[in-house]
């Protein structure tokens, strides 16, 4: 019988292709791809970096006009097997997603 086709016979629906190069499968990303790329990515952050780390004023004295305040500089620190977590889930989530169809 053959592979279906299009009324207009412009385009195999077995394929997805189009003259114009619209796919309907592929048309718009999957919300697990894009989670699985963003874990990727943060992943990968997480192990180039190491750490975080931003400063904080607090204040110690006011007394009207007259303030003192003090600057503290804080640190996070990423655990690498958390970065490696990450990539692994996010690498997970893409494989998953590309099979689903």
């Amino acid at each position: 019988m053959g592979t279906p086709s299009c009324a207009s016979g412009n385009h195999d629906l077995s394929t997805g292709f189009s003259p114009i190069g619209w796919n309907p499968k592929w048309s718009v990303m999957r919300p697990l791809a894009i989670i699985g790329l963003v874990l990727i990515f943060l992943g990968v952050a997480g192990l180039v970096v190491g750490r975080v780390s931003f400063t904080t004023e607090r204040k110690v004295v006011d007394l009207g006009p007259l303030t003192a305040s003090v600057d503290e500089k804080h640190n996070i620190f990423v655990p690498d097997i958390a970065g490696v977590c990450a990539v692994a889930a996010g690498l997970v989530l893409v494989v998953v997603s590309r099979r689903r169809i």
